[in-house]
């Protein structure tokens, strides 16, 4: 999927998953769940997350609301994997009741619900449709990365802080080193498919215009 090469910040996230920064800030601080793409530095660094980590504050946001403290939430994880699921959060599929009172876990020993709040519980949820997180989760980002293109943006702790296309983690003058060294716009997409013409020339431009200024301050 397209928003695998994206790097998610505290804002983003926030807002897709129902947590708050500063819950955010908490569960990371207690190791709930952290952010695997850039950990906060001091002042002035953003949290960083990938779409594996939106997954797992999904699957946690989920449980927040039904009532299970951070500290719970940890303690469920690590029962996890202590059965052998790895990063749980994940590779298990994760479901609301069709009342939304309980999260429930599909666990594939026993082909049956199992519910969050209790590891070896089977759950008897009504026979109606269970609405699937990940699915839910990823028809909200879907919407939300509707980003505007052709827009050059720099994030501190991204790229190392490299101008890159907003919405993306592609620095600017790789695109245009491409477009110096003779790539046609159309190879260029080929190679970077979540990026728009405009975003080529914005790239372009930018890296231009940058080199202008160099040389008039040089």
């Amino acid at each position: 999927m397209r928003q695998m090469v994206h790097a998610f910040s505290q804002d983003d996230v926030s807002a897709l998953v129902g947590l708050s920064r500063r819950q955010l800030e908490y569960w990371d601080r207690t190791d709930v769940i952290s952010p695997s793409i850039a950990e906060y530095e001091g002042r002035g660094y953003q949290r960083l997350y990938s779409f594996r980590d939106l997954i797992k504050l999904k699957v946690g946001s989920e449980m927040r609301q039904r009532g299970m403290t951070p500290s719970r939430i940890r303690r469920l994880i690590l029962a996890l994997e202590e059965r052998g699921f790895a990063d749980p959060f994940v590779s298990i599929r994760w479901v609301v009741e069709p009342d939304g009172k309980e999260v429930l876990y599909l666990d594939p020993a026993v082909e049956r619900p199992m519910s969050a709040r209790a590891v070896d519980q089977v759950a008897e949820p009504m026979d109606l449709a269970l609405r699937d997180i990940k699915s839910g989760l990823e028809a909200t980002l879907a919407e939300h990365m509707r980003r505007p293109t052709g827009q050059v943006t720099s994030i501190r702790n991204l790229q190392g802080s490299a101008p890159v296309i907003a919405g993306t983690r592609i620095p600017t003058e790789k695109i245009a080193g491409l477009a110096e060294r003779g790539w046609t716009v159309g190879r260029i997409l080929a190679a970077f498919p979540p990026l728009t013409d405009e975003d080529v020339a914005a790239a372009v431009d930018h890296e231009r215009r940058g080199r202008e200024r160099r040389r008039r301050t040089a």
